[in-house]
């Protein structure tokens, strides 16, 4: 009677045993599925595609180089929370053939990609309906053969995740990148300042259009205001993130107490080979005493 107990006892343990291993292979299996995504990486090389030229001169045919198509590694694979980007396939390509530009081809490079409406959908599905959000994404879309892309990360990733609702940052905004050097252009939103208050003034560095890098531009600050002494000091240059076109430099006043007349501070872009000059790039702002 004693074994037939024991024996009843054990196969009430191993059946526990056994529900336990699938409760843990289930949530594992749901784990793995919430926290890992399909994504392409393409990858510059240096190398870009050729093409057979007649040349009349010589009477043969030439390899041209084109440098506006460079050749890149295309990887597909998975990306997951803790272990990155795992390849389960690759090949080569070109910029041209999946239809993007040296632009393009320069902001995407080496960065895990998806396709958009797969974003979308698939926050419907895994744990709690919202799995593709846990990994953080880009507000930029690039364009690949006429689908929209974004870029993730699984770097500053959640198991939290968030779902994908109006408001929140998973929502997509479209940009349209363009190619080529920009062109910069210097105004002033608000060109008078004040030592009351102090009320600051404004300048805006434009750029015709977004760019997939950031642009740093350069300036020289002179007038008959002394930088950092009459004004907050202000540095030589600023930065217009990839994907904007504005960025703003603040004339913020030092209240002191002598008596002057009313100052200025002119503002002058340097030429750059990251960029071309408009035919507006000299401003001032005008700093009004209050003693």
């Amino acid at each position: 009677m004693q074994s037939i107990y024991y024996l009843k006892y054990y196969r009430k343990a191993i059946k526990l045993m056994l529900a336990a291993l699938t409760f843990t292979l289930i949530s594992q299996s749901a784990y793995s599925a919430a926290t890992d995504i399909s994504v392409d990486i393409y990858t510059l090389t240096g190398e870009f595609q050729t093409s057979s030229v007649y040349n009349p001169a010589k009477g043969i045919y030439e390899n041209q180089t084109d440098l506006t198509n460079p050749i890149l590694k295309q990887e597909d694979g998975r990306l997951f929370l803790k272990d990155g980007f795992i390849p389960t396939y690759n090949s080569n390509t070109d910029a041209k053939h999946i239809g993007i530009n040296l632009d393009t081809a320069n902001a995407i490079s080496g960065k895990p990609i998806v396709k958009l409406e797969n974003w979308v959908s698939g926050n419907n599905i895994g744990i709690n309906g919202n799995y593709l959000s846990n990994f953080p994404r880009s507000t930029e879309t690039y364009m690949l053969n006429g689908i929209p892309y974004v870029i993730v990360s699984a770097k500053g990733s959640s198991t939290g995740g968030q779902s994908n609702i109006p408001g929140n940052t998973c929502t997509s905004t479209t940009i349209a990148i363009t190619a080529g050097l920009p062109v910069v252009t210097l105004s002033t939103p608000q060109p008078n300042a004040s030592e009351t208050g102090p009320i600051n003034g404004r300048f805006q560095i434009d750029l015709d259009a977004p760019r997939a890098q950031k642009i740093t531009v350069a300036f020289t600050v002179s007038g008959t205001a002394i930088n950092g002494k009459d004004y907050a000091k202000l540095k030589k240059s600023v930065v217009i993130p990839a994907g904007t076109t504005s960025a703003y430099v603040d004339v913020s006043p030092i209240n002191d107490k002598k008596k002057e007349v009313s100052e200025t501070v002119t503002l002058n872009i340097n030429p750059s080979s990251a960029y071309t000059l408009s035919t507006a790039t000299v401003a001032s702002v005008t700093i009004a005493d209050n003693d």
